[in-house]
């Protein structure tokens, strides 16, 4: 691993949830030229009393969004998903997610992994 890289991102019913590094965040997070993100692990966190489940799904932002993977999970507890072979963002993808929670059960979401040379 070239570089460990860690997102946070925030997404609601109807919203992009743009992601930006955790540390030294300036904005949406863009896959650098000429490397390859590689999430090795993803922890969705539930606000504060919420109930029920929501589905998050990763993008890979560009001009036509790709849909990367979508997730189901309980707004009761966090929970993580680890992927030891990676999902992988390529060069020049904005990272983004969305969920069709609203607004009042939206969920913290954060991806970890690293930064490879294509």
């Amino acid at each position: 691993a070239s570089q460990i890289v860690n997102l946070r991102c925030a997404a609601w019913s109807g919203h992009n949830g743009y992601c930006e590094r955790i540390i030294n965040g300036t904005g949406t997070f863009q896959v650098p030229s000429g490397q390859t993100l590689v999430v090795t692990s993803i922890v969705i966190t539930p606000p504060d009393a919420a109930s029920g489940e929501q589905d998050v799904t990763l993008f890979e932002g560009g001009v036509l969004p790709l849909e990367i993977h979508t997730l189901r999970v309980t707004n009761e507890a966090t929970t993580q998903f680890v992927y030891p072979s990676g999902i992988l963002y390529l060069s020049g993808a904005n990272v983004i997610v969305t969920s069709d929670a609203s607004i009042a059960s939206s969920a913290e979401i954060y991806l970890n992994g690293y930064l490879t040379t294509n």
